[in-house]
């Protein structure tokens, strides 16, 4: 399946290498910006089709243009809590500044991928502002369940669960 391309003398990318440079991304940054190495997790088919948890601590962020993709990332407590005090410095932030830290971690990651991609395409992708759901959030993805991509790391802080449903 091709999902982009641009006239602009771009280059096609399909799911798999969307996929692909994501998982570059979430590996590379998460090592740079809170210094700490997740390594993926490989998992079955049926992993795979699973939906997104409906608890927990989750973030939505979505790209537009040359590749129009929801992301969302499904994080254990563990990492969850590792990385927003890791970007505060070290300590736990206030509870109202909590969605600011994630936020700014999956704009980073993000925005760093879409650049990537933006390179190989030659066309221009935004991202929308990331956003922070909680234990009790209701989080709804639209897309088609079949286009999904998953990603899955795991750390000595715990897990965490990338879906890329790209349109």
């Amino acid at each position: 399946m091709k999902v982009t391309w641009s006239g602009n003398g771009g280059e096609w990318l399909t799911g798999s290498e969307v996929k692909q440079i994501f998982d570059a991304s979430f590996l590379d940054i998460t090592r740079k910006l809170v210094r700490l190495e997740i390594s993926r997790m490989e998992k079955t088919g049926e992993e795979q089709k699973k939906a997104v948890p409906d608890q927990g601590y989750r973030e939505k962020i979505q790209t537009k243009g040359a590749v129009n993709t929801t992301v969302v990332c499904h994080f254990s407590e563990p990492l969850f809590q590792y990385i927003i005090n890791t970007m505060h410095g070290g300590i736990s932030p206030e509870e109202a500044e909590i969605p600011l830290y994630i936020n700014e971690y999956m704009n980073i990651i993000c925005g760093h991928a879409i650049s990537k991609i933006n390179n190989i395409t030659k066309t221009k992708s935004r991202l929308s502002v990331p956003e922070f759901y909680g234990d009790k959030d209701v989080l709804e993805v639209s897309g088609k369940k079949e286009k999904v991509q998953y990603l899955a790391y795991e750390s000595p802080y715990g897990e965490m669960r990338v879906y890329l449903f790209i349109e």
